[in-house]
C-alpha cells in the first residue's frame, strides 16, 4: 500500500485498527490512485526537466547568434519593455549593458534617439511603429558622430499574435562612404571617356579639314 497513504490511516485509526474487507478494497483503489498520482509527477517533472534543459539550450544558441551578427539588435514586448538586446547594439549606442533593463526602456529608447542628428523625425518613425505602421524598407538615420545607421523593424509574432517587436541597427558609414567614392570615380571615368570621345571627334574633323584641304591645293 502507498506509503502517504498508511501514515494518514495509522494517524487516524490507530496503527493496530483493524479493517474490514470493503474498506481494505476501498483503501487499495485508493492506494492504486497514490501510486498513479507518483508515476505522472514523477514523468511531468522528467519532461519539465528536460524541456528546460532544451529551452536553454536554445536560449544559449540564440543569443551565440545574435551577438555574432554584425547588427544591433533590440526586442521591445508587448507591453513596450525591453525584453532582449545583444551585445553590438549596447557597442553601438554606448549604454552601459546594466543600463538597458525593462524597467529603463523609456530611458533606453530617449538615449538612442538623442544619439541622432534629427531627433525629431527619429521620434516619429519610432512613434508611428509603435502604433502599428510598418517601415517597408531599411530607414537610415545620420547621428551625431556623422554615422550613418539603417533602421529595421518588424512584428515578432508567436503564431498569428503580435507579441513584440524586433528593432535592428545596423552601421553602414563605411559601407555608403564606398559607395560614394567609387561613384565618384564611376563619374569621373565618365567625364575623361567624354572628353576623350570628344577630343578623338575633334581629331577626326581636323584630319578631314587637313585631307580638304591637301585637295584644294592639288587642284591649284
Amino acid at each position: 500500500m502507498h506509503k502517504t497513504l498508511l501514515r494518514q490511516i495509522e494517524r487516524v485509526l490507530g496503527a493496530d485498527s483493524v479493517l474490514s474487507p470493503k474498506l481494505q478494497d476501498l483503501l487499495r483503489l485508493v492506494s492504486d490512485t497514490y501510486e498513479g498520482f507518483d508515476k505522472e509527477r514523477i514523468l511531468s517533472e522528467r519532461s519539465l526537466e528536460i524541456s528546460s534543459k532544451e529551452l536553454r539550450l536554445a536560449i544559449a544558441v540564440m543569443k551565440t547568434t545574435l551577438d555574432s551578427v554584425g547588427e544591433g539588435v533590440l526586442v521591445i514586448d508587448e507591453n513596450h519593455k525591453i525584453a532582449y538586446h545583444n551585445k553590438q547594439f549596447a557597442e553601438m549606442w554606448e549604454i552601459p549593458t546594466k543600463e538597458i533593463t525593462a524597467h529603463l526602456t523609456d530611458q533606453v529608447v530617449d538615449l538612442v534617439i538623442s544619439k541622432s542628428a534629427d531627433p525629431k523625425l527619429f521620434r516619429q518613425m519610432v512613434d508611428r511603429v509603435c502604433i502599428g505602421e510598418e517601415l517597408g524598407n531599411d530607414v537610415t538615420i545620420k547621428l551625431n558622430n556623422k554615422n550613418i545607421i539603417a533602421i529595421r523593424s518588424y512584428p515578432q509574432l508567436l503564431g498569428d499574435k503580435i507579441v513584440g517587436r524586433v528593432w535592428s541597427f545596423r552601421d553602414v558609414t563605411k559601407y555608403l562612404s564606398f559607395q560614394e567614392e567609387i561613384q565618384e570615380k564611376v563619374t569621373e571615368l565618365e567625364r575623361l571617356n567624354k572628353t576623350m570621345i570628344d577630343r578623338e571627334i575633334k581629331m577626326i574633323e581636323l584630319k578631314g579639314r587637313v585631307v580638304e584641304l591637301e585637295h584644294k591645293l592639288g587642284n591649284t
